[in-house]
């Protein structure tokens, strides 16, 4: 009963970026840095199109793709080790395997999680981060652009306000202030 209250959560940041081309390369940065210092990375992405971009993108890493089942049981695998990248559609993510070298003892890479925007219901991304709670120590980081639709609503009082704050085109806004209300912004 009490196990749920006391379960452990993930470490959870948004990061807004001022247009979807910059959320892009500020994306693709992120994970390049995860994994130049020695941590594992898995990029979910929200649609095929997406995963096939950015793996072309990243294709110098080598990323493991984890788009069906049997893909998925491979990229757990992978992502045991430092500085090895995962890319994977979210509705293809499956439960952390609770045998074999996935949930084996031995010391794991921490993992950076970086998913391309929020769902517009709060509940699938609740899901999403129970899922990959087994998998600490990790690090979730959703990415979003002023062009989202979850966000296309306070563009028109955001933008006005990052360009006198001199935000650049390739720097993003994160606090966690802007978490909870990109949250409160979500369906329940």
């Amino acid at each position: 009963m009490f196990g749920r209250w006391f379960q452990r959560s993930l470490p959870v940041e948004d990061r807004v970026w001022t247009d979807a081309a910059a959320r892009t390369r500020g994306l693709r940065a992120d994970v390049e840095r995860a994994l130049d210092g020695g941590a594992a990375a898995l990029l979910l992405l929200r649609s095929q199109t997406d995963e096939a971009d950015f793996a072309r993108e990243l294709v110098a890493r080598s990323p493991v793709l984890g788009h069906d089942r049997f893909a998925a049981d491979d990229l757990q695998a992978a992502l045991q080790r430092p500085g090895a990248l995962g890319v994977c559609s979210v509705d293809a993510l499956r439960p952390l395997a609770t045998t074999g070298t996935a949930a084996g003892s031995g010391k794991r890479a921490p993992l950076q999680v970086h998913v391309l925007a929020r769902d517009a219901r709060r509940s699938a991304d609740r899901k999403l981060l129970d899922l990959l709670t087994p998998w600490t120590p990790a690090r979730v980081v959703f990415h979003h652009s002023l062009d989202d639709a979850l966000l296309r609503t306070h563009a028109t009082h955001l933008q006005p306000l990052l360009q006198k704050l001199g935000l650049a085109a390739d720097e993003a806004i994160a606090s966690p202030l802007l978490t909870r209300a990109i949250e409160r912004a979500q369906r329940p």
